[in-house]
């Protein structure tokens, strides 16, 4: 298959689909794919879980997770330390160790708040 052909997005989905399905079921609260983007949420340590989950499944595919552009958005009163404990690095620190974690967000234009209460 070459970068452009319409049928790509399709068959990559499909080979994705067991994995999609195996999450769906879990302890998470949310494991949704499209396309090469999927969003899985829930409690620590549901989503850590699910992300070695993910990536060992990857690897049996030939693929490899970019951790570089994946993101931690942490909602309400969870620690730094506590994220560090769970979640690979290469997720919370860029290369010159600023936090790369998100503590708000904005889904659908519904406004998540942030920890200190004020909207984002």
């Amino acid at each position: 298959m070459q970068q452009g052909d319409p049928l790509g997005p399709l068959l990559f989905a499909a080979a994705l689909q067991p994995l999609a399905e195996k999450l769906r079921p879990g302890p998470l609260d949310l494991a949704t794919f499209y396309l090469d983007d999927g969003i899985i949420a829930g409690d620590i340590p549901a989503v850590p879980a699910a992300l070695a989950h993910a990536q060992q499944r990857s690897l049996a595919l030939r693929l490899r997770l970019n951790l570089q552009k994946c993101e931690v958005i942490a909602v309400g009163n969870v620690s730094d330390a506590q994220l560090t404990t769970h979640f690979p690095n290469a997720m919370l620190r860029t290369a010159q160790g600023k936090s790369r974690v998100c503590r708000s967000f904005e889904l659908l234009g519904a406004i998540g708040e942030d920890t200190c209460g004020s909207p984002h």
